[in-house]
């Protein structure tokens, strides 16, 4: 499973080494410097999705190199599989955060309008949102290969839309959260990614099954 979760690691570093990708990265920290300033958040945010995104790089070469077929050979169980590419993405969006965490960190330093601890919650809430994002995403791709990107992503403004309609909601969620005390916060939020995580990876193992495994 270890050696499952290396050969993602290598595969995603020789992506993301890329000269465009680098290019692009430099671009978008210059316009954060010289264009949005104070508003330079944004900027990390997109930065951290694209890094988030490029796991369909990972499902892409799956298919095309037949490694799927190839697993089925050696005998390893799917859970393990699965994990191996959960493992992954947990990096991912720690991987992401990272990078946003020092970028923001830089231009705390050209504009200070960010508290350090206010930039450190905002960030961790970056992080949380893109675990839940990747746990949200994996099973779309599981089963629609590199399209589940574009339909989870579909759906995912299909239900914000919808849920923008119900009268009250940001209210109520906004009440609820102040009446609880950091640590209940901290407790749920915890919880509610090991939830959705759970979730998507059992998921996921059905999907496999299904795709692949039974093709042994």
């Amino acid at each position: 499973m270890f050696g499952l979760f290396l050969k993602d690691i290598f595969l995603l570093k020789k992506h993301w080494l890329k000269t465009k990708y680098i290019f692009i990265f430099f671009v978008f920290l210059l316009i954060a410097i010289l264009v949005l300033k104070e508003n330079s958040l944004i900027v990390s945010v997109f930065i951290a999705m694209l890094f988030l995104n490029s796991i369909q790089v990972l499902f892409a070469d799956d298919i095309k190199t037949g490694w799927p077929e190839f697993l089925n050979t050696t005998g390893l169980p799917v859970g393990k599989i699965v994990f191996a590419r959960f493992l992954a993405s947990i990096i991912i969006s720690l991987l992401s955060t990272v990078i946003s965490f020092v970028i923001n960190l830089l231009l705390y330093f050209f504009f200070d309008s960010w508290s350090f601890k206010e930039l450190s919650t905002i960030l961790l809430i970056i992080f949380l949102v893109s675990l839940v994002y990747l746990f949200i995403l994996l099973p779309f791709i599981y089963l629609f290969d590199t399209n589940g990107l574009t339909i989870a992503i579909i759906l995912l403004f299909i239900a914000a839309f919808l849920l923008s309609k119900v009268n009250n909601i940001t209210t109520n969620i906004i009440n609820f959260i102040n009446d609880l005390t950091t640590t209940n916060i901290v407790m749920i939020s915890l919880l509610g990614i090991l939830f959705i995580g759970c979730i998507s990876y059992g998921i996921s193992i059905i999907i496999y099954s299904n795709r692949f495994a039974k093709k042994l």
